[in-house]
């Protein structure tokens, strides 16, 4: 799977990682066609727990805050 092998890449480049996503309730998600990847909040922190990354808060004032997930890596 590409995805998994690309937070593989990811993993040990930094300590600390931001993700911006466009979940599946977001209302941009059918007006860009590179959103190739439909799926929920939910499912993208499972998939970065199971790639050893440990999500982390993310604070409310950042803009975008709903679309952003911070992590560091489990092990770091």
């Amino acid at each position: 799977d590409l995805v998994e092998a690309a937070l593989d890449n990811i993993r040990g480049c930094g300590r600390k990682y931001l993700f911006s996503i466009c979940f599946d309730q977001d209302p941009n998600w059918d007006k860009d066609e590179t959103h190739k990847i439909k799926e929920s909040r939910a499912w993208w922190e499972s998939l970065l727990e199971r790639k050893g990354f440990k999500i982390l808060p993310v604070p409310g004032y950042l803009p975008y805050a709903h679309q952003l997930i911070i992590c560091e890596e489990k092990n770091g």
